[in-house]
């Protein structure tokens, strides 16, 4: 089925990655509603993301792909949003659930490797399309990803911090999830 906002992101992709530019790297356009306590990005200037409250952008990180952002009441976050294809376990044909597991244990194992202890929160991938787990740095500082697949693409949410209770970090990342599904 044709579904316009996916050919319109395929064409930026493309035309970004043949032009040699990275519409990633660029500060993403963001608005908030007070009226609605969401604030808007967007990514490869045409795929809106919404998160709950009110947000700015701190920096990129070139080698993750994620977007940093900081609330003076919500705390931080990181997006990444990524072509399945990117990945060196893409299969041809795999659907969103399978690339979700497959995105996780990649980078459950990465973490892993590098001496963080990693707990899996919810695995909810074969119900809803997404995973929940933690990784704890040996700072202590506590990173709650939620990874989710749409239409070929992967969401990397990501909220963070040494203080925050870890209920409070999967709110964040399940209300960002909730508002995008």
């Amino acid at each position: 089925m044709y579904n316009p906002l996916k050919a319109l992101l395929l064409i930026a992709i493309i035309t970004f990655s043949a032009t040699g530019c990275s519409a990633q790297s660029e500060e993403l356009p963001a608005t908030y509603s007070s009226s609605k306590n969401i604030t808007e990005f967007t990514f490869y200037k045409v795929l809106p993301i919404y998160v709950p409250g009110n947000w700015k952008e701190l920096f990129y990180s070139k080698s993750s792909g994620q977007h940093f952002f900081e609330s003076a009441a919500e705390g931080n976050i990181a997006i990444a949003i990524n072509p399945f294809d990117l990945y060196p376990f893409h299969k041809a044909g795999m659907g969103n659930s399978d690339f979700v597991k497959a995105f996780a244990k990649w980078d459950i194992d990465y973490h892993r490797e590098n001496g963080l202890t990693v707990e899996v929160l919810a695995d909810s991938t074969t119900e809803k399309g997404f995973i929940v787990w933690k990784s704890t740095e040996k700072d202590g500082t506590r990173n709650v990803y939620l990874f989710t697949g749409k239409e070929g693409l992967v969401f990397n949410y990501l909220a963070y911090s040494k203080t925050t209770p870890d209920k409070d970090l999967m709110k964040t990342v399940l209300g960002i999830y909730r508002e995008n599904r």
